[in-house]
């Protein structure tokens, strides 16, 4: 029942009412990959970036492919157009690095090579994180076998 109240609220693009559903949901033993891919944006959408990082992380260990074949158009995916705004400026974060995090992820979605240019721009302000460096390493791999 939350899965489908907070799909109701993904589409009509409440995200932080999607994400305390989606949460419900997650914490559950089944953990659906699906439910876990909208959260990312979700969290992107609310202003937590390290949550949505963290999710994003363990996506990509999981099943890389699962995010890079996002149909947009079937999924009804808004990360174009998110894009769009976080690139004109229009939504604001805590750091030029968590603006190149939420770009990097959400261009996952969409291109994996703008996703490496993001995170490679996130990394240059943090090159200690090696969760980073590792996402890139895979992306690079992944990039490079398309």
């Amino acid at each position: 029942m939350s899965e489908m109240l907070a799909n109701h609220f993904f589409l009509i693009r409440d995200y932080k009412h999607a994400a305390d559903f989606y949460e419900k949901g997650i914490v559950k033993k089944y953990r659906s990959i699906t439910v876990r891919k909208k959260i990312v944006i979700c969290y992107v959408m609310t202003g937590q970036i390290e949550k949505a990082f963290n999710e994003f992380c363990g996506l990509i260990e999981e099943d890389i492919e699962f995010i890079t074949n996002t149909n947009l158009a079937s999924e009804d995916c808004p990360c174009p157009d998110i894009i769009s705004m976080i690139e004109r400026d229009e939504m604001h974060f805590g750091s030029q690095f968590e603006k190149y995090v939420s770009l990097g992820m959400l261009w996952l979605y969409c291109d994996i090579d703008q996703s490496i240019v993001h995170l490679k721009k996130a990394f240059a302000l943090k090159k200690r994180n090696t969760r980073l460096i590792k996402i890139i390493d895979s992306l690079n791999s992944k990039s490079k076998e398309n």
